[in-house]
């Protein structure tokens, strides 16, 4: 059985075996979805001249989306949880420096005063970004991580969202997602949608963390392959024309 999409073949199902058996996982990589569906063809194309009928049976389907990460991002921390003083106050609505105006260069007072740097960090392969290596004391403490979109052209697109701990996300300065509640972080757990505009788009996250886990996943779907996505607003010239 040959397995085609839009005609193009990307499968087969060699099924015969002496005893009735199944036939395991068949792997079909790299499908895209321009029209948000697949349409697989299963098509008979002969038999094992050992077998004596062409009987098949699928007995289901496992679609796993590829997820393309936000490639690296720039974090800054930690700064001061007010809860440990006045339980009503999150951290999390607590404004600080980064919040304000990013700058790579500046060195802000953190906990207890300490100066903090911005910090460099590309993203795993996995996409689960832990902060606990970056951010010491990363309990009662909230820091920042940004990274930038370039465009040549103004479009919605979605952006998918986890966090271990509080989290809000900023896009070009403007918050358009807020969540305070434990969880511990997934890939996909906010589904937003953001307008980008033509040139370099900000992407900032705020995340507190009380104890525990510290860490988020972040990742943006380009279906037309147009978008430039960096901390540090290196441009590709084929996504500019």
């Amino acid at each position: 059985i040959g397995i085609y999409v839009g005609g193009r073949k990307v499968g087969e199902i060699k099924g015969y075996y002496p005893t009735l058996h199944p036939g395991g996982k068949i792997i079909i990589p790299d499908l895209t979805n321009p029209y948000n569906r697949i349409v697989l063809d299963f098509v008979v194309e002969g038999k094992d001249e050992s077998s004596g009928g062409y009987y098949a049976g699928l007995d289901g389907l496992s679609l796993e989306p590829k997820r393309i990460w936000v490639p690296d991002w720039y974090v800054i921390g930690p700064f001061p949880d007010p809860r440990r003083s006045n339980p009503t106050h999150s951290g999390i609505d607590s404004i600080y420096p980064p919040e304000q105006m990013v700058d790579l260069r500046q060195v802000y007072p953190g906990v207890n005063r300490k100066p903090v740097p911005w910090q460099y960090l590309k993203t795993p392969v996995l996409g689960y970004v832990s902060l606990s290596d970056f951010i010491k004391p990363n309990e009662r403490a909230v820091c920042y991580a940004v990274s930038y979109i370039y465009s040549p052209g103004e479009r919605v697109i979605p952006l998918f969202i986890g966090s271990d701990g509080a989290i809000k996300v900023f896009f070009n300065k403007k918050q358009i997602y807020r969540f305070v509640n434990p969880r511990i972080a997934r890939p996909d757990q906010a589904e937003l949608y953001v307008r980008v505009k033509k040139g370099w788009n900000q992407l900032l996250l705020k995340i507190e963390n009380t104890s525990g886990g510290f860490a988020f996943f972040g990742r943006l779907i380009d279906k037309d392959h147009i978008l430039t996505i960096n901390a540090d607003q290196k441009l590709d010239l084929k996504a500019a024309k």
